[in-house]
């Protein structure tokens, strides 16, 4: 069977047989293609990098998985880049030699105070790409397991230049969850800070603390000179990781196909040229900072990092770099914020575009950052790790109050109503997104697995699109309560606590309750230690929800729970509500 007819091969899904959040849903028929790994033979790995703490042959590969529907037409390139070598269209790290060849002695990668210039760029990445792909079967991925360091930006760039995928860990996971999501992918190697004793698979400790000088002893390059040939565009490069506290988490695949599509689209939406320096305020381990570091340097930009992020220290990298592109999620704005105004920092001219994903920000956030950043445009992605960038809400675009923006470059969106035809506009159903920038399948831990209706994705979100197109959401269906047999999203009733000028965050959660089914809860994160009372808040809430959907009760945390991406840690919000560790509001 070639990979289109595999990409093709689904089930029709009766209702019964469907995930409980889309049977709550009942939005009409569906496919829904399962993939998961297959076992083989291994093979022995001798590599030429860091200690050697285990030389087993590995006994588990994968099998490779079938590509969802691809369309052919491609965006057109409105700026610099649009002309680029053939070959840069090949693969994400194509464009490192090119770089290398023009602009040899300009910084390509600024690591806090340690910096690479383009050529010794592409000789470091070039020469582990050969020893990988001397010693890793085509079939295996490469898994590292490293905070953010030179060492790490290299070897993902390496892996992907080899051909192999990069299946990129964070080392901060319970070691249970790291140990299963790697039995669960299988690499051929295993870079860690640390040794994981993994029977069957060669893992090599890698110092984080080295500079990039430390990486000069990478393998020798090969006797002919011969760099190797740029592997296919539709070979998955990446596998990345939704973040979880027990169990094995989603492991989604990327090939080199999606993401230059995505540098393609994003061409036409920020125009990140040559002469731009991109900050990356988040760990490699988020999709979202992995991307700014590749699409940085595919542009041919100075791209800059961090080991951690510490907001004093990120406003200062940002004036002596000379910044002009941030990538960050809200929890990273607004310490940034608050940074600035205890150091009392001025104005950051340089800065012309601030991006953002995971959540939305509040009209202070952006007033606040519009000052602080006074040339720059805010630019909010709504997306998911399967979909990749859906809408983009540009402050210079009038997007609607509530709305996440409209449909990004090359995107399409349609809400399927419950009979499974489109919605008309204003009516809320499942979001599904049709583009060429979707993941091609998943690794590992796909139990939740998307809906598919024809060639167009849903990863369960509700939503509807108005008069103009713009997306606006209601929740997720798997996050939907039902109190008193109503529904309730609890993304609506967080937007209305948000808006209130004495909360900071919140979180919505259900608990069981005889008389209702479940009862709504909200925990709250207040702006100063003295949180609004009951009597503040409740007619707040009542002027903006409807009476089913207000909060029986509203409690206060001191220290709010987020997962590394920034975003809120449901699951801990859960415990700590059942363990009691709140204050409630009175």
């Amino acid at each position: 069977m070639s990979c289109d007819q595999a990409a093709k091969q689904s089930f029709a899904m009766a209702p019964g047989t469907w995930p409980a959040w889309a049977r709550a849903a009942a939005y009409g028929r569906f496919d829904r293609t399962p993939m998961s790994p297959r076992r083989g033979s291994g093979v022995e790995n001798r590599h030429g990098f860091g200690r050697a703490l285990r030389h087993h042959s590995n006994p588990a590969r994968r099998a490779p998985l079938s590509r969802p529907w691809v369309r052919t037409e491609r965006c057109s390139a409105a700026s610099e880049g649009a002309a680029a070598d053939r070959a840069d269209r090949m693969s994400v790290t194509a464009a490192l030699h090119r770089f290398a060849t023009t602009q040899p002695d300009r910084t390509a990668i600024r690591f806090e105070r340690d910096a690479l210039t383009w050529r010794d760029l592409d000789i470091l990445v070039e020469r582990f790409a050969q020893d990988i792909d001397a010693h890793v079967a085509k079939d295996q991925g490469v898994a590292i397991c490293l905070p953010n360091c030179p060492a790490q930006v290299i070897l993902v760039l390496a892996v992907a230049r080899s051909g192999r995928e990069a299946q990129v860990l964070d080392p901060q996971w319970p070691r249970e969850m790291l140990v299963q999501t790697l039995r669960a992918v299988a690499p051929g190697l295993c870079y860690g800070a640390k040794e994981l004793d993994l029977e069957g698979t060669p893992t090599w400790v890698v110092d984080p603390r080295q500079g990039f000088d430390a990486l000069a002893c990478a393998p020798p390059r090969r006797a002919n000179g011969d760099r190797l040939n740029e592997p296919s565009s539709d070979t998955a490069f990446y596998v990345g990781f939704t973040s979880g506290s027990t169990g094995v988490p989603k492991g989604y695949r990327r090939t080199h196909a999606s993401w230059l599509k995505s540098f393609e689209a994003d061409r036409i939406e920020f125009g990140i040229t040559s002469g731009d320096v991109v900050l990356a305020l988040g760990p490699l381990t988020h999709s979202l900072f992995l991307y700014a570091l590749i699409r940085g340097l595919n542009a041919g930009a100075t791209v800059v990092m961090c080991h951690t992020f510490q907001s004093g220290a990120a406003i200062r990298l940002i004036r002596r770099a000379a910044v002009t592109v941030i990538y960050g999620v809200p929890t990273h704005y607004r310490l940034l914020l608050a940074a600035a105004k205890r150091q009392n920092t001025g104005t950051i001219p340089a800065v012309r575009w601030v991006l953002c994903s995971g959540a939305t920000w509040t009209g202070a956030d952006k007033s606040q950052l519009h000052t602080m950043f006074p040339n720059a445009e805010l630019g909010e992605f709504y997306g998911a790790s399967e979909l990749s960038f859906v809408t983009l809400a540009k402050s210079s675009e009038n997007v609607p109050e509530h709305s996440v923006g409209r449909a990004f470059e090359g995107v399409e969106i349609a809400i399927h109503r419950q009979d499974g035809q489109p919605a008309p506009p204003y009516e809320p159903g499942l979001i599904f997104v049709k583009s060429d920038l979707v993941f091609k399948g998943y690794a590992c831990g796909a139990e939740g697995a998307t809906l598919r209706s024809e060639d167009a994705i849903s990863v369960g979100d509700i939503g509807y699109l108005d008069a103009r197109r713009f997306l606006y959401l209601v929740g997720r269906a798997d996050r939907m309560l039902v109190t008193s047999g109503r529904n309730v999203y609890p993304e609506e009733v967080e937007a209305v606590l948000n808006a209130h000028p004495a909360i900071d965050m919140s979180a919505v959660i259900g608990v069981t309750d005889r008389g209702r089914g479940q009862s709504v809860i909200a925990l709250v994160s207040c702006v100063h230690d003295d949180a609004p009372t009951w009597a503040e808040l409740g007619p707040f809430m009542r002027k903006r929800l409807a009476p089913y959907k207000m909060p029986r009760q509203v409690a206060a945390l001191s220290d709010w729970p987020l997962t590394r991406s920034g975003k809120t840690d449901l699951r801990a919000i859960e415990r700590l509500w059942s363990s009691r560790a709140y204050r409630l509001l009175t």
